[in-house]
């Protein structure tokens, strides 16, 4: 989907489209991702859903992740060592924020470029 925003045109996957979970796939593989979202989804506990905001759902290549959770009762102690280990293997930072599930549709609305990556 794109759509213009002053003098430049931004594009936003189209979450409908029947190749999407397979394109969302490839994304997550070459950015080391996956990696992340499936160790944070086993131990956190209350994660309803994860969204990548920033530079990496634009479509633009960055040393920083930054990751938006929606959820409640999360594990903090064990998100912290995930994402330092996350971090060392993918070689990237990741900067991350959490919300709350009656919270999440007004944050991300700030995020026009939010990409979902997960969801309950």
């Amino acid at each position: 989907k794109s759509h213009r925003d002053g003098n430049k045109k931004m594009y936003q996957a189209n979450c409908k489209h029947p190749l999407f979970d397979d394109l969302n796939s490839i994304l997550l593989k070459h950015t080391g991702l996956e990696y992340v979202i499936e160790k944070v989804i086993e131990g956190l506990g209350g994660l309803d859903s994860a969204y990548v905001t920033g530079h990496f759902a634009r479509g633009e290549d960055n040393p920083v992740i930054d990751l938006l959770f929606v959820g409640r009762r999360i594990n903090m102690d064990y998100l912290q060592r995930v994402i330092m280990k996350a971090e060392k293997f993918i070689g990237r930072r990741i900067r991350y924020m959490i919300i709350e599930p009656r919270e999440a549709e007004k944050m991300i609305d700030n995020y026009p470029e939010a990409l979902l990556l997960w969801k309950r």
